[in-house]
C-alpha cells in the first residue's frame, strides 16, 4: 500500500461505476466512512486497506 489509499480507493470505486452509497452497501459500511477515506480525513489500518483494495479488485474481475 502506498500513501494514496484514498485516491486509489476512489479510482477503483469509480472504475466499477459504483457510488459511495452503493459501495457502502456492498461493504456494510456507511457512505460517510467511504467519503472520509477518499478525502483522507481518516484512513483504515493498513491490513484493512489491503483487504478493501483486494475486494474492489475482485469485484472488478467479476463484472
Amino acid at each position: 500500500m502506498n500513501n494514496n489509499f484514498g485516491k486509489d480507493f476512489k479510482q477503483l470505486r469509480t472504475s466499477l461505476g459504483l457510488t459511495q452509497e452503493e459501495l457502502g452497501k456492498i461493504l456494510l459500511i456507511s457512505r460517510n466512512t467511504i467519503r472520509n477515506w477518499e478525502l483522507e480525513i481518516r484512513t483504515p489500518p493498513l491490513y484493512v486497506q489491503k483487504l478493501l483494495i483486494e475486494k474492489l479488485e475482485n469485484l472488478s474481475k467479476s463484472s
